[in-house]
This record gives structure tokens, sequence and C-alpha cells, in this order.
């Protein structure tokens, strides 16, 4: 097969290729692009030898089309890259900083005490120890549509809160 039939084959067989290149990448629009870039690089080509499955041919450069552009992309930092990484400064907080930091944290805890003791219960089974919406459904006995409003009024309210008081 030579490399004008081999182009051929791409455009009659081009769904197809999508479709399995696709399902290979977990996307359509790089198959596509990937298909498109092959067309081009066939159309570049003289010749391209012995063709037993022009099928596994096309996906075979497709792939490889992949890994290089994939190796191109991830090229390795230099040394002094990685060492101006490493020479960034961390951030000093000043007391009155912390002090400030404290003074919201506590508001934030006050207004949480106002909210109800279910819609309490909810915000900090789900923010803090992970508890699923359903199984707070479930613990409640209402639905979990219902958990995910209430998680929303109080997030909120604490947002209008602290919205309120500048934070």
């Amino acid at each position: 097969m030579n490399v004008v039939e081999l182009r051929g084959f791409l455009v009659a067989n081009y769904d197809l290729l999508k479709h399995q290149l696709g399902k290979k990448l977990g996307c359509q629009k790089r198959a596509e692009d990937l298909l498109h870039e092959t067309f081009l690089r066939l159309h570049d080509k003289l010749s391209v030898g012995v063709v037993r499955s022009p099928r596994a041919f096309i996906l075979r450069m497709a792939s490889n089309i992949e890994i290089d552009r994939w190796r191109r992309d991830s090229r390795v930092l230099s040394t002094g890259e990685v060492e101006q990484l490493l020479d960034i400064e961390e951030a000093v907080e000043t007391p009155h900083k912390q002090w400030e930091d404290q003074l919201a944290l506590e508001s934030l805890l006050l207004w949480i005490k106002e909210l109800s003791p279910r819609r309490r219960d909810i915000l900090l089974s789900v923010r803090l120890d992970g508890v699923s919406t359903r199984e707070l459904a479930q613990r409640y006995g209402i639905s979990q549509r219902m958990v995910e409003k209430e998680l929303k009024w109080a997030h909120e309210y604490c947002a209008r809160r602290m919205e309120q008081h500048g934070l």
C-alpha cells in the first residue's frame, strides 16, 4: 500500500479511526487533531514501506504523534529553574495578621453557633468530618436534596455574616 492509498484509507475510514483513537485517548477532540496531523504527515512522506494493516498503521502513527507531543510538553526543569522555585521565601505572618485571622475564626465559630442545630450539624459533618450528604439524609430522615439545601443555606448565612463584618 502506498502513501496515496493510505491517505485514502484514512479519509474513507475517518469516523471509525476517530472513534477507536478517541476511545483509547478518552477524548474525541484530541483524536480528531491527531488524525489531522497524521494525514498531514502522510502527505509529506514519499513512501511508508510495507503496510499490512492500514488501520493499525494509522492508529500507531497517531499514537506516536501523541507520544512525541507528550515528551515535548513535559520537559524537565533546569537546575536554575529548580533553585529559583526553592528560593521562594515563605510569607511571614505578622502578629497583627495572626490576630486578624484569629478574630475571623472566632467570629465564624460564633456565626456557626447561630445556625439551627440540624443545619449546624450538616455543615460541620460535611466540611470537617467528610460525612456524605446521603448519610446525613438517612440520619435526619430527609432527602439528599434537602441536605444539600441546608448546606447551601448554612454557607450563604456564614458568607453573608462575613461580608457584613468585612471579613
